[in-house]
């Protein structure tokens, strides 16, 4: 009973799978011929453009733990914003996992999406670092003169 259970249910992955691919495959042969057209007429306008000079532009990766537009930014500096000491990255990721809920988070990406938007925002001086702690995360801090 607990066989048939199993294969039952790897055979429903593989063709959910299978068609997946399919889809895939359907949409790549549509992208390509969009290329082709748009190549056809990048020639039309200039025969001697060497269409080998347009490097592809890779899809940015979305966030998965803060969806709406400058959500973590907006997280981190209302974190920093109630401590009276400088926090450190993987507090800041602590925090985020208790407030969001994160069931089981990637931790390493979590922080690196907070290491991200705390980098932007030491950019434009609204936060500063404030040295790294014993184990070498960055210890972060509100910039008070802004």
């Amino acid at each position: 009973m607990t066989q048939s259970h199993v294969l039952s249910g790897l055979l429903q992955k593989r063709s959910e799978l299978l068609g997946r691919i399919e889809d895939l495959k359907h949409e790549l042969r549509k992208a390509t011929l969009d290329v082709q057209a748009i190549d056809s007429s990048i020639k039309v306008f200039d025969p001697n453009f060497n269409l080998r000079s347009v490097r592809p532009k890779q899809r940015r990766a979305k966030n998965r733990f803060f969806t709406k537009h400058g959500e973590t930014s907006r997280f981190v500096l209302n974190v920093l914003r109630e401590q009276t000491e400088p926090l450190n990255t993987n507090q800041i990721a602590d925090i985020a996992v208790v407030r969001k809920g994160f069931k089981d988070p990637d931790m390493k990406a979590l922080r690196a999406c907070i290491i991200t938007a705390l980098s932007r925002q030491r950019l434009n001086g609204t936060v500063i670092e404030m040295g790294r702690d014993l184990n070498g995360a960055i210890k972060w801090q509100l910039n008070q003169e802004n």
